[in-house]
């Protein structure tokens, strides 16, 4: 019987030890030491739904074991600290990789006047029952806030505001608790009902270092100094040529993009690590996806090259499915096809398989756009067969092939005329439809939120260069817009510029009480009554939000969706704005 348990322990250890690649190392704050607590959250991007949270001991050691043959996304966190993620590919059992990582400090904002306090007493919402702070003459914060129950769970709002609103970690803790999202809640053990919190951003305002990740392992190593080479390359091309030269001249864009391809390309042919090799034609895919065949020097043998790399049951599938559409943009041969057939059948990731089965199926129907029989036969296997349409249709779009484009849109329309496919297919596609460039805007009638007796129309638009930002507060994307649109308000409210903000809430209360939080948002407001499908929501042809629309002096509109969103949005109103 001993025998036998032993044999037993043998196999599974065995198994165990063969199985896996070990990680381990040390985890830093920007100044060389460990954090007070800190955790490296690992999260299999094959299903998104394996995540593991491994603490990191208190010299910042760390160590736990990974899959072979897998992707991963690991996240560095620690208390007081930016959050750092790097992807990480697993190939080889028994590998151990090794590596220091130090973070970044929060970019605690020069000027606070406005901190508030979230927790379990408001279910850490951003938008209601948040306790505002009061400043104090030594640059402290406090605030008194309701506790149910002997612990109390809280972060402090408004500290950090770039690259992105987010709630931190306090200064006033017993412990800490990681949040989920990069940062760590703070832990209060009191029996008190009310507690006074106090906030000291001096404790936490460090000068900033940019976070590091070095490692022993050579050709790890190699690795993320490709990743770091290519990463401050392509910041550099969208910062100094894009954004900088505000698309203008495409000479130096061209010049720029092809120099990209040409260093990728060259990575290909230098290393042999797998790792490395994945990483470039993945990067490769991706940024050939912004470029012009006609303009840019993309070879399509680098693009197929993923195919060689990468067998069809690879989780890196699973990560990037439409990666497929922009590979089939090139090179639409019946081995690609093939290829592509195989992961269908052959990947253990069935949403992924449906995705891309989608795409596959997309690009025949494409190719037998004037085919009805064929089409009906073909979208018989789905059990959305309008939504297979919608996304042949988008791809042909997308693919400038305006004589099938406009046949499967037909089809679509014809055929599920009453679906949400057709419906969002026509405020999309539809040659009439109200929202498009050059068109006036519709008319309606809208009252002020914050002056009901005020009626806003297009003719009181008249004279300014106005954004109308349809959005609602229960929107994260919405919400995600907010710093981006303050922004460029105050930058531009001189120059003849306003924003009219269409709540899509439930009421027009909720926005008025969320305007009296973070964001004021002090601009002109109006509700939509029936949200989607009220007036508004079908002049608009709104399908989802947010949707913002940019209108010249009369009325006209000049700019749309995404040049209107994050950073691009000061660009197009600087280049439009005159």
């Amino acid at each position: 019987m001993k025998k036998i348990i032993l044999m037993i322990l043998i196999f599974v250890f065995s198994l165990e030890t063969f199985a896996n690649v070990k990680i381990s190392g040390r985890l830093l704050g920007s100044n060389g030491k460990p954090m007070i607590v800190s955790d490296v959250i690992v999260t299999n991007l094959a299903n998104r739904r394996d995540v593991n949270i491994y603490q990191v001991k208190s010299d910042g050691n760390f160590s736990f074991t990974l899959s072979p043959q897998s992707f991963y996304n690991i996240t560095f966190a620690g208390v007081n600290h930016n959050s750092y993620a790097i992807t990480l590919m697993t190939f080889d059992e028994n590998e151990e990789i090794q590596m220091e990582v130090k973070l970044s400090p929060y970019k605690i904002e020069e000027n606070l006047d406005e901190l508030y306090v979230i927790g379990s007493f408001n279910a850490f919402s951003f938008d209601e029952g948040l306790i505002k702070m009061e400043k104090q003459s030594d640059g402290t914060f406090i605030a008194e806030v309701p506790n149910e129950r002997d612990t109390l769970y809280y972060q402090i709002l408004g500290a950090v505001l770039e690259p992105e609103l987010r709630s931190i970690n306090g200064t006033m803790s017993d412990t800490y608790i990681y949040d989920g999202g990069g940062d760590y809640r703070s832990v209060l053990l009191s029996s008190k009902r009310i507690v006074n919190i106090v906030f000291d951003p001096k404790m936490i305002k460090f000068p900033y270092t940019a976070p590091t990740i070095k490692s022993i392992n050579q050709n790890f190593s190699q690795y993320l100094n490709i990743r770091n080479e290519f990463n401050e390359m392509i910041e550099n091309f969208w910062n100094k040529v894009v954004y900088e030269n505000n698309y203008v001249d495409m000479y130096e864009f061209d010049k720029a993009a092809n120099t990209i391809l040409a260093t990728l390309e060259n990575y290909y042919n230098e290393y042999n690590d797998l790792r490395i090799k994945v990483f470039i034609l993945s990067e490769y895919i991706k940024f050939s996806d912004f470029l012009i065949p006609s303009r840019h020097n993309i070879n399509r043998k680098i693009l197929l090259e993923i195919f060689n790399v990468l067998n069809p049951k690879s989780a890196f599938w699973s990560m990037y499915p439409n990666y497929i559409l922009q590979i089939l943009k090139y090179d639409k041969s019946d081995n690609t096809k093939k290829y592509i057939q195989r992961i269908i059948d052959e990947n253990e990731n069935k949403n992924t398989t449906l995705r891309i089965k989608h795409y596959l199926t997309a690009i025949n129907l494409i190719s037998n756009f004037d085919d009805k029989e064929y089409i009906e036969n073909t979208l018989r296997e789905f059990n959305e067969p309008d939504q297979t349409l919608y996304i042949a249709a988008s791809i042909a779009n997308d693919f400038a092939d305006s004589i099938s484009f406009r046949s499967l849109y037909k089809f679509l329309i014809d055929r599920y005329p009453d679906s949400w496919s057709a419906k969002r297919a026509k405020y999309e596609w539809d040659e009439n439809r109200n929202i498009q460039l050059d068109k006036m805007i519709p008319d309606f009638k809208l009252a002020s939120l914050d002056d009901p007796n005020y009626v806003i129309t297009p003719e009181t638009l008249k004279g300014k260069y106005v954004l109308i930002d349809l959005w609602a507060t229960w929107c994260g994307p919405c919400i995600g817009e907010l710093p981006h649109l303050e922004k460029a308000y105050q930058k531009f409210k001189d120059k003849n510029f306003d924003i009219l903000s269409i709540s899509f809430d439930r009421n027009p209360e909720i926005v008025k009480k969320f305007r009296s939080g973070k964001w004021s948002m002090p601009w002109l407001h109006a509700f939509a009554e029936g949200a989607f499908d009220g007036e508004i929501g079908q002049k608009f042809e709104v399908i989802g939000i947010p949707k913002p629309i940019l209108i010249d002096p009369q009325g006209k509109i000049i700019a749309l969706e995404s040049d209107l969103r994050g950073k691009t949005l000061e660009l197009t109103l600087k280049k439009l704005i005159k």
